[in-house]
């Protein structure tokens, strides 16, 4: 019913409304329709809802935030995480603000907020999850995140795998540092498939300055000319017209 309403903020309203009153047992299923609303209302009552001193509705909330249909909850979620002493729920926030952080279509903002999971995270698993949507973007800041992971011997697959996605999209872009970053990538990583593809970003024919674009005319004839001294003239004045953006056929 929610999903299907199509008057998201009237339905939202009543659904804060029966939070506010119903019984404890209740109220973690009701939380849980919030994310087939997603207004701003039903939101702020998420994530509300998220800080609860009752625990079990504490984590239906952010299950639900984590479930959210855009990424509007990955800061506050990592926000919660930071804050939590509870285990349980410190994993579901950072857990479900890398889930929901995957729908950001600013590329910049979402390595900022994977960036911030990776330093909130107290469990490798969480930062093997960041690290694979890290290794989604292929931008020179993501593969500076990226990087320094190698030397945890907790995500060192991880971040190597990640490393070597955004770089083998660099490469022809950036060749210089995408070597570089290749050369690390090999000192830390022993798996036979990342090695593989490292050896062949490192092995890449590295672009010059190199003309791409080329512009031909001709060849040239003249009635009773000889040789190809004599053409020089015609040809200069086709080039002339050429550069002056004349069109020939």
């Amino acid at each position: 019913a929610c999903q299907a309403s199509r008057n998201k903020d009237a339905t939202t309203r009543l659904v804060v409304e029966a939070l506010g009153t119903a019984p404890a047992v209740r109220r973690g299923l009701l939380v849980t329709l919030l994310s087939a609303l997603a207004t701003p209302d039903a939101l702020n009552a998420a994530q509300t809802a998220a800080r609860d001193k009752d625990s079990e509705l504490a984590k239906d909330a952010v299950r639900t935030l984590a479930a959210w249909p855009n990424a509007a909850p990955a800061a506050d979620l990592l926000e919660l995480a930071g804050g939590s002493v509870e285990p349980a729920l410190h994993a579901l926030a950072v857990r479900g603000a890398v889930q929901v952080t995957a729908q950001e279509p600013d590329p910049d903002k979402r390595i900022a907020v994977l960036q911030r999971a990776m330093t909130v995270a107290k469990r490798a698993e969480e930062r093997r999850l960041a690290l694979g949507q890290l290794g989604q973007i292929p931008t020179l800041p993501a593969r500076d995140v990226v990087l320094p992971y190698l030397a945890d011997p907790g995500v060192v697959n991880e971040a190597a795998a990640a490393a070597v996605g955004i770089a083998e999209k660099l490469a022809e872009a950036h060749p210089q540092t995408v070597e570089e970053a290749a050369a690390k990538i090999l000192a830390h990583s022993q798996g036979a498939d990342i090695v593989r593809r490292a050896s062949a970003l490192r092995g890449k024919p590295k672009s010059g300055p190199f003309l791409r674009d080329w512009l031909v005319c001709g060849p040239y004839s003249q009635p009773n000319a000889t040789g190809a001294e004599q053409l020089f003239d015609t040809i200069a004045l086709v080039l002339g017209e050429l550069h002056r953006g004349a069109r020939y056929v």
